[in-house]
């Protein structure tokens, strides 16, 4: 519903589509919580001073292909669940919803990248202690030492667009 709120945004049928998407997804994530991007989400807010939407949505594509590396069961039964991918890969399919995720983002007007994002080695170790705090981080389904968010950190840093 998405993007046919986006092209044609009187279209009270797709509002109401989404509004419900919105709902379930809150309901999901009442009950099941969320994993270490919104872990360390709440920690890089409070640096970037940006909307949450804006925080995750970097933050997702590269937690979620950090984690898929070795644990893409999830991301796959969902891609097929949304009839996003089906191959029977479980890397190939949830990438394939990585990737709509991402254009999802990209289509709303959110960056998946962040501008001008500079962290030293001692930010980044500061953001991952926090981001362990988080009742969120130990939730994600490839477990996460401090050192690999903290080196997660950087590689956002580094991917960084500058302006």
């Amino acid at each position: 519903a998405f993007p046919r709120v986006l092209a044609d945004p009187a279209n009270l049928a797709a509002r109401s589509e989404m509004q419900m998407g919105s709902y379930l997804a809150g309901t999901a994530i009442g009950m099941c919580k969320v994993d270490a991007v919104h872990g360390m989400c709440t920690p890089l807010e409070s640096r970037v001073h940006m909307a949450h939407a804006q925080v995750l949505a970097p933050l997702f594509g590269l937690v979620a292909r950090y984690t898929v590396q070795s644990h893409p069961e999830r991301y796959a039964l969902a891609a097929r669940a949304l009839q996003v991918s089906s191959t029977g890969d479980d890397q190939q399919d949830a990438l394939a919803l990585i990737e709509l995720v991402e254009s999802m983002a990209v289509l709303g007007g959110i960056s998946i990248r962040f501008t001008d994002l500079t962290l030293s080695d001692a930010d980044a170790e500061q953001l991952a202690r926090h981001a362990q705090q988080s009742a969120s981080t130990p939730l994600n389904p490839r477990p996460l030492s401090t050192q690999e968010i903290q080196s997660l950190y950087l590689e956002l840093a580094k991917q960084s667009t500058p302006t």
